[in-house]
């Protein structure tokens, strides 16, 4: 409650120093409340430097408000995950030269904060679960193993999802090609093998993406 307290003063403080006036009503005398601002009298047409004045004191303010606003870490992830793009594949690897599936995502949770289990199987119990048509960028895909199965045995990021959902991009590292892009579904290996996402990040942290 202090910090909103706080915030609103500071924001009406930034619009009345950026607008420049006081508004009084007419009087015999008249005493500027605040030294060097010129009263406008009740009735009196503000002058254009002071039309002028007010929108930038209210670009501020806004501009302020944004950037109060909780910003999404995602982006970042993303870019961070992309710099190891052609890391070898190596079981049990937890990076940064080298990094088995699980390795990989666990290695760029902790970067932003979050601790990941060091196995795939059990990173699919953190978080919560969403739908295929829920996923977003900075959430998990799992697949079962290479010999497919209800069990689960891959994981990967995903980076980009299309405007219509049916398309989901991901970032993984794989046996046969490393730390790669990939896209869900494929149609084929990935389509067969997928068993479900999880979020992990925080509502602050994911934003509004």
């Amino acid at each position: 409650m202090n910090q909103i307290r706080k915030f609103s003063a500071l924001v009406t403080a930034l619009f009345i120093a950026s607008v420049g006036v006081v508004y009084a009503a007419p009087t015999k005398k008249t005493t500027p409340a605040v030294a060097n601002h010129r009263v406008v009298k009740v009735g009196e047409e503000p002058s254009s430097a002071l039309i002028a004045g007010a929108a930038v004191g209210k670009t501020a303010v806004l501009e302020m408000m944004k950037s109060a606003e909780p910003q999404s870490i995602v982006p970042d992830m993303v870019s961070y995950a992309k710099k190891f793009i052609g890391a070898r594949y190596r079981h049990g690897s937890k990076g940064p030269k080298s990094f088995d599936c699980s390795g990989f995502t666990s290695y760029v949770f902790k970067e932003f904060g979050y601790k990941l289990s060091p196995s795939s199987r059990t990173q699919y119990m953190q978080g919560v679960g969403v739908s295929r048509d829920e996923v977003r960028p900075g959430d998990l895909l799992f697949f079962s193993g290479r010999r497919a199965g209800k069990n689960v045995g891959h994981v990967g990021m995903v980076i980009d999802v299309s405007d219509d959902n049916k398309s989901i991009r991901f970032i993984h590292a794989t046996i046969g090609g490393g730390v790669k892009i990939d896209t869900y579904p494929d149609g084929g290996y990935y389509s067969k093998r997928y068993i479900g996402a999880r979020r992990v990040l925080s509502d602050k942290d994911l934003g509004d993406i």
